[in-house]
């Protein structure tokens, strides 16, 4: 497995929990918690199929 380093900032994260302190493995776990996508991620192409499409498909089928 390699290793990703990934920077970020907690100020969007609710923190209230931690209010009188927290040690390493409280504040890992709840970063943990959290998807780390960059930013510069390709998003992936949409796989749905729709409803017409499969009606086209069945159609053409029966014809033949």
């Amino acid at each position: 497995m390699n290793k990703v380093r990934v920077e970020f900032s907690l100020e969007d994260m609710d923190m209230s929990e931690f209010q009188k302190g927290a040690n390493y493995e409280q504040i890992k776990m709840k970063i943990d918690s959290y998807w780390a996508i960059p930013a510069d991620a390709q998003k992936p192409e949409d796989q749905r199929v729709k409803v017409e499409d499969i009606k086209k498909n069945n159609n053409d089928e029966n014809i033949g």
